[in-house]
């Protein structure tokens, strides 16, 4: 079986797209962001509830992150069966719901906002499609405005939900930290994009793989859960995402000489407990890939770096790593990952 060119490849094409998306997606949205983050002072909202499946919920964990510990909001997530299979009526005063679906056709996620609404909520609603339902049903919409994507596996579209949700962060903290942060985004991108003859060749020393595990803490929670999911569709390898905390409560056990595990790092608040993780890793023998911009790995032949960067922003390099990475082995595996098997673009769900 002849193998596939990895460089024709919508997947590849779309996550080389991606510097130039989030600075539109920017150009797009600031303006109502910073009417939204007024909107939110002016109602009062203590609490936010976040809505979405697949990518665009792990890209909810990013902002729930962000926005608890920049802007002191407790973030929680929606159980849309709540409404659809079990009819509960849910209390949104002084609450913010946010959707999130590339697609915005999603009909669960837009129950949610129909219902938050009805019931005081303010509503926002963050989609690629400007004429969906779910871009009509809310009081805001932001639209990504990142071009069609093509693959089925979400690149360009994860990314520019996770970097739109960055500005409403900045902006409801009023952070110049952040602001500064998010505007460098761009050159993280395309400066993490000049590893891909290591990232292959990691790809490479990963053909036989048929299993492994994610870890992080913190906010590269959000690298580990998306980046399980990409090598998931793409690749049919069987992936499961912890933070390190839970994993020591009982999966731990599983861990062996034969054992993968993947540690998504940047350097930040979270490093002792990366640091403890990996010597146990290693006392165990396991086999450990770390994907990290901690020299604290430095002498670790397994390492694959990506750019210094704030801990904040680290999540869009790392993933974006991973997602080149799943790229590369989907082919050197002989697979398309333009087209999984057994999915579609747009998964509607009830």
């Amino acid at each position: 079986m002849k193998q596939l060119d990895f460089k024709k490849l919508h997947m590849y094409e779309e996550i080389h797209q991606q510097a130039d998306a989030v600075k539109l997606t920017k150009e797009i949205n600031l303006d109502k962001i910073k009417l939204i983050a007024k909107k939110i002072k002016e109602k009062n909202i203590t609490n936010v509830v976040l809505s979405a499946r697949g990518s665009s919920d792990n890209v909810c964990v990013y902002f729930k992150y962000m926005c608890e510990i920049f802007a002191g909001l407790p973030c929680g997530f929606a159980a849309p069966s709540v409404s659809t299979v079990y009819g509960g009526k849910l209390n949104y005063k002084n609450t913010l719901v946010i959707g999130v679906s590339q697609s915005g056709q999603g009909l669960d996620i837009l129950n949610v906002i129909e219902e938050a609404k009805k019931a005081g909520a303010l509503t926002i609603a963050i989609t690629n499609y400007e004429t969906s339902l779910l871009a009509q049903a809310a009081d805001y919409h932001l639209y990504l405005g990142c071009g069609v994507e093509k693959s089925v596996a979400a690149t360009k579209t994860f990314i520019t939900e996770m970097y739109v949700l960055g500005l409403m962060c900045a902006e409801i903290a009023n952070s110049d930290y952040l602001r500064k942060n998010l505007d460098l985004v761009p050159s993280l991108l395309e400066e993490t994009l000049k590893e891909e003859e290591n990232i292959f060749n990691l790809a490479k020393s990963c053909v036989d793989m048929y299993d492994c595990y994610f870890l992080a803490r913190g906010i590269n929670y959000v690298s580990v859960l998306e980046s399980a999911l990409k090598l998931q569709e793409t690749t049919y390898v069987k992936s499961k995402a912890y933070s390190v905390s839970d994993f020591y409560h009982g999966p731990f056990a599983v861990v062996d000489d034969t054992q993968n595990i993947f540690l998504l790092h940047g350097f930040g608040r979270c490093n002792m407990n990366l640091y403890e993780m990996f010597e146990k890793l290693m006392d165990a023998k396991a086999n450990v890939y770390v994907i990290s911009n901690d020299s604290y790995f430095t002498d670790y032949s397994k390492t694959l770096f990506v750019p210094r960067c704030e801990e904040c922003i680290s999540p869009f390099a790392i993933i974006e790593a991973m997602q080149i990475f799943s790229c590369f082995l989907s082919v050197l595996k002989g697979n398309n990952p333009d087209i999984p098997r057994g999915l579609k673009k747009v998964t509607v769900t009830r």
